[in-house]
C-alpha cells in the first residue's frame, strides 16, 4: 500500500468477536448457563465457533491484495486492533458497534460480567486493504461474516467510538490471559 490521497485505509474484520471464548465459556460454565439460556441457543453458539476458520479468510485477504492481515487470539479483538495499529505504524479509529459479535456472546458476557471484546477471538481476522469492497464481496461469497470496523489514521491515536462517545484503546493485557 502506498500513501496518498484517495487511499482507502479501512479495517475489515472477518468472523465474530469473542466467538472462541464463548465456546470455551459454554463448555466450562455449561450447567449454570443451561439454567439461564435455552440449550439450543447455546448449541448454536458452539456451532458458530466451529464453523468459522480464519485460514480461508486469510487466503482471501491475500488474494485481494491486503497489505496488512492480523489474526486475533486469546486476548480478544481489541488486543488485535492494538497489534494492527502497531504493525502498520498508524493510528486507528474504530466503531465498536460495527464489530461483528453474536448475541450469545453479548448475553453470556453480561451474565458472567465479562467484556466480550477481551474474550478469546481466535479465528477472527483483521485486514487493511486499498479496496475493502473487494475483500468484503469475496468473504461474503464464501459465507464468512465481515464488516468494516474502522480505519487507519495518520496519527498514532487508538480511538474507539461507541454511542457518541470517544475513548482511547488501552494497551492490551499480557498475552494468554484471555478466556
Amino acid at each position: 500500500m502506498t500513501d496518498g490521497p484517495g487511499r482507502d485505509r479501512r479495517i475489515i474484520m472477518a468472523g465474530y468477536a469473542g466467538i472462541a471464548g464463548t465456546k470455551h465459556l459454554i463448555e466450562q460454565e455449561g450447567p449454570s448457563l443451561a439454567e439461564r439460556f435455552p440449550a439450543s441457543w447455546l448449541e448454536d453458539a458452539v456451532r458458530a465457533a466451529d464453523i468459522f476458520s480464519s485460514v480461508n479468510a486469510e487466503k482471501i485477504a491475500h488474494e485481494t491484495a491486503c497489505a496488512f492481515v492480523v489474526r486475533s487470539g486469546a486476548d480478544g479483538v481489541l488486543a488485535s486492533l492494538w497489534e494492527l495499529s502497531t504493525l502498520t505504524g498508524a493510528g486507528i479509529d474504530i466503531d465498536l458497534r460495527a464489530i461483528p459479535i453474536r448475541q450469545e456472546t453479548i448475553e453470556i458476557c453480561e451474565y458472567l460480567a465479562l467484556d466480550p471484546y477481551h474474550l478469546d477471538s481466535t479465528g477472527v481476522l483483521l485486514a487493511v486493504c486499498d479496496r475493502p469492497w473487494m475483500l468484503q464481496t469475496a468473504l461474503s461469497e464464501e459465507g464468512i461474516p465481515c464488516n468494516v470496523v474502522g480505519k487507519l489514521t495518520d496519527d498514532h491515536d487508538k480511538l474507539i467510538r461507541s454511542a457518541g462517545r470517544v475513548s482511547c484503546l488501552n494497551r492490551p493485557r499480557s498475552a494468554g490471559k484471555g478466556i
